[in-house]
């Protein structure tokens, strides 16, 4: 790519950010930052546009490696959006739920547990695929009107994703055929039985009119099921022997888990076990050199000792070596770290080096297993991590 030609792809970058369609702009500047990785303001704006539109941990990772440069990326903004990383991972683990529930066909279960989490989200950006499960959600219930609310309550940078502008079009046509059409009044059938034939003609209708469009709705679920669930590491077995195997599975990495962790704690006893013997010989002995210069052993012929005042040279308490302080034992880093609720590798990194700045090297140390577990984990490092999940806690 040529010099020209990255000014005309960056100037149409910033023509989709000034028109507020952030995912656009972000494609066409990341396939930029992958040419050209010296591009600190290309790597600047797309942690703006990550953070913008609900990928916090993406924005950390385009922005960290620019603190303190020219291009103006300061310690306190990555930390302001650091304060908000357990806000998202709560965010994760509902929509987790909220799949969960679609799985089993509890679908209504699973539209307000995704409704809950708005409300909880209402103050940070919220991803696009988020909008996108909830809309579809409420075109397979039939509610057309309110999945047409939930498109223009959306930011603009969601509304203008173009998938999302189908899924306008079809809740758009679902609302329609919601509505009741009143047809001509026949003289010939009673009041009653002519609003019954109405009304079942109005049911009938809307449903074969629907068809369609929730056959489409129904496909595209589907697919975000299979995309989340493979993202999140979650499996659904189809029989009771899979499922024990799996349980199995689980059960042992847990115990592998907790053995590690209790090698690792008895690596630190024998330490200070080590420790505290060596202290006892010291001192031991230094008891002893106190005792055999402060004392004289006595024999027959010896006279009883005066009362003189004894002299300097006869003071025990001169001959006492001092005792030297032992050092503390410095504590080891465990093997392994199960990750608990609201934790992230940034808590982790400070919790046992002291700087939240070292969480990449935790990173680097888990990535490779972390994909397995989360399939997103190739493209956001170690943006992911289940609850219960064993960490590598690298010396």
């Amino acid at each position: 790519m040529q010099q020209a030609e990255v000014v005309e792809q960056y100037n149409k970058g910033l023509q989709y950010i000034k028109s507020h369609d952030y995912e656009r702009a972000k494609e066409i500047l990341k396939g930029i930052a992958l040419i050209f990785h010296d591009r600190l303001l290309i790597q600047k704006v797309i942690g703006s546009l990550e953070m913008m539109t609900g990928y916090p941990y993406l924005a950390l990772k385009y922005w960290e490696p620019l603190i303190d440069k020219e291009i103006g990326v300061t310690e306190e903004q990555c930390m302001l959006l650091r304060e908000q990383l357990p806000i998202y991972d709560e965010m994760q683990d509902i929509y987790s739920k909220a799949m969960q529930w679609v799985v089993i066909g509890q679908l209504n279960d699973a539209e307000q547990i995704i409704s809950d989490l708005f409300e909880k989200a209402k103050d940070v950006p919220v991803p696009t695929e988020i909008y996108r499960s909830y809309i579809l959600l409420q075109l397979q219930l039939g509610k057309g009107q309110k999945a047409l609310d939930t498109f223009k309550s959306a930011p603009q940078y969601v509304q203008l994703v173009p998938e999302m502008r189908i899924l306008e079009v079809s809740a758009k046509k679902v609302a329609q055929e919601e509505q009741n059409i009143q047809p001509l009044k026949d003289p010939w059938v009673p009041d009653e039985a002519q609003q019954l034939t109405r009304s079942d003609k109005n049911k009938k209708k809307v449903k074969g009119s629907a068809v369609l469009y929730y056959n489409m709705a129904i496909a595209a679920l589907l697919l975000v099921v299979i995309v989340a669930f493979m993202t999140f590491g979650a499996k659904s077995n189809e029989d009771s022997s899979s499922a024990s195997v799996d349980k199995i599975k689980t059960e042992n990495q847990t115990l592998k888990s907790k053995l590690a962790e209790l090698e690792a704690a008895q690596d630190v006893a024998y330490e200070k076990i080590t420790l505290l013997e060596t202290d006892n010989k010291t001192l031991s002995e230094q008891l002893a050199d106190q005792s055999d210069q402060g004392t004289k052993p006595a024999t027959e012929t010896e006279k009883p000792p005066q009362t003189t005042k004894p002299t300097e040279t006869t003071n025990p308490t001169q001959a006492v070596k001092p005792v030297t302080p032992v050092q503390p034992a410095k504590p080891s880093l465990p093997a392994a770290h199960r990750v608990a609720k609201g934790e992230n590798l940034f808590r982790i990194a400070e919790k046992y080096y002291g700087d939240k700045s070292k969480w990449q090297k935790i990173c680097d140390a888990n990535n490779d297993r972390l994909i397995g577990i989360d399939a997103r984990n190739q493209e956001q490092p170690c943006s992911y991590l289940p609850l219960g999940t064993s960490l590598t806690i690298p010396r």
